[in-house]
């Protein structure tokens, strides 16, 4: 009735549809299986500080609820300092409550991270271990002041100065003795100038009587 062709199309359109059903079937056990997954894997909450997995397991957050760290004004820090190992901070407070932070060291890579390293409820200590390129060593270099800076700057261009001065007017100018000093007037009466000038300084300050007036 439908010939050769007929039959072949209706056996790939069956096959087609046996297809897409396996598909749709594993695509649904996929799901749940997912589903299940995700559903075994929570924690069921039991009390406000606990909870437990399906396999029994759990976390138990309970004797945590009434610890207290104290306040600032309360703690004191305590750092030790070894000249082999990084720096370690020690904070201490009136509730008998220690908690220790120990940095270390680590490439540019690592970033900055903050871990437990063990925690100790009956004696209340808490050590922490705090990773950070920050805590490696660095070497600091020495620079000059700007005040040492200026002050040789100063004494080069005074060097400058009176040497080339003095080697200008001796070759030059033929200057001898104290001619060759650059600017030698100057220098000679800057004695007298600055006696004149703390004189006048002190004087200027001073009301003339009557008598003298």
């Amino acid at each position: 009735m439908y010939g050769n062709s007929g039959i072949s199309a209706i056996i790939m359109y069956q096959g087609l549809l046996s297809m897409v059903g396996k598909n749709e079937i594993l695509l649904v056990a996929s799901l749940l299986i997912l589903f299940c997954k995700q559903i075994s894997s929570e924690c069921r909450q039991l009390t406000p500080c606990s909870c437990m997995f399906s396999n029994g397991q759990g976390y138990n957050l309970s004797p945590l609820s009434n610890s207290s760290l104290g306040k600032a004004e309360e703690t004191k820090i305590i750092v030790e300092v070894d000249s082999a190992k990084p720096p370690v901070f020690i904070l201490r407070n009136e509730s008998n409550s220690i908690t220790t932070i120990a940095l270390a060291c680590c490439s540019n890579l690592c970033g900055t991270h903050l871990y437990v390293d063990s925690i100790n409820i009956d004696k209340n200590e808490y050590h922490l271990i705090l990773t950070s390129s920050y805590a490696c060593k660095t070497t600091q270099i020495k620079s000059l002041s700007t005040g040492s800076i200026l002050l040789i700057y100063f004494f080069i261009l005074t060097g400058i100065y009176f040497i080339g001065g003095t080697i200008i007017l001796k070759f030059l100018r033929g200057a001898t003795g104290w001619e060759m000093v650059p600017n030698h007037e100057f220098w000679r009466n800057l004695p007298s100038l600055v006696k004149d000038g703390v004189v006048f300084t002190f004087n200027c300050c001073r009301l003339d009587s009557y008598e003298r007036i």
